[in-house]
């Protein structure tokens, strides 16, 4: 854990998240675990954020911002807002010039919702927390562009899917809508009106 804590804090912005998790798993084990157990998880605790740390140390000289890895894209997914705030006005985007911009990101970000609803309702609490975190963060964008990958970050959605998936026919639904949507999406791409 400590190690993986570390890697996942210096290649991702959203690793540091993983600290929503490992808190829910060290305070489930603590008062049973011997010393070197709580050692060993505080420092799994710790990695993510050493390792975040340690990359805007390195960062910051190249970019003259120790924040740069959070706000280097905010000239494309604008500042963060209020994500429920964000969903409101997301289904005006539904609408209107951003039908094939921020609105084509609505059904994934309600699906986002659904999937991390079924991840705190099936899995254990920090894997849904864990997912909470990333959900919240991913629709605290302005621009809800790249929503999609940002929600992958998230393990857990796709174990929400295959809780979803629990029958034969469930799964058959479940390709069919992902069939659909890849080839609305790509023929929105290849026509010039979408941009993944």
């Amino acid at each position: 854990a400590i190690v993986a804590g570390l890697a996942a804090g210096v290649t991702r912005p959203l690793g540091i998240l993983l600290v929503v998790a490992l808190a829910v798993e060290v305070i489930r084990v603590w008062s049973t675990a011997h010393w070197r157990e709580r050692a060993l998880s505080l420092g799994a605790l710790a990695a993510p954020v050493v390792s975040t740390v340690a990359w805007l140390w390195w960062a910051q000289p190249l970019t003259g911002d120790w924040l740069y890895p959070f706000t280097g894209q905010t000239q494309f997914r604008g500042d963060a807002t209020n994500p429920l705030t964000r969903l409101v006005t997301g289904f005006g985007d539904l609408f209107g010039d951003e039908m094939f911009g921020d609105g084509l990101h609505i059904p994934f970000a309600l699906a986002l919702v659904v999937l991390t609803v079924i991840v705190l309702r099936t899995w254990p609490l920090s894997y849904g927390l864990f997912t909470a975190a990333v959900a919240v963060t991913a629709l605290a964008a302005d621009n809800l562009n790249s929503l999609e990958r940002y929600a992958l970050n998230a393990f857990p959605v796709v174990l929400a899917i295959a809780v979803l998936c629990s029958t034969p026919r469930r799964s058959q639904v479940a390709v069919g809508i992902g069939l659909a949507g890849i080839g609305s999406l790509a023929t929105l791409a290849w026509v010039g009106i979408y941009v993944p």
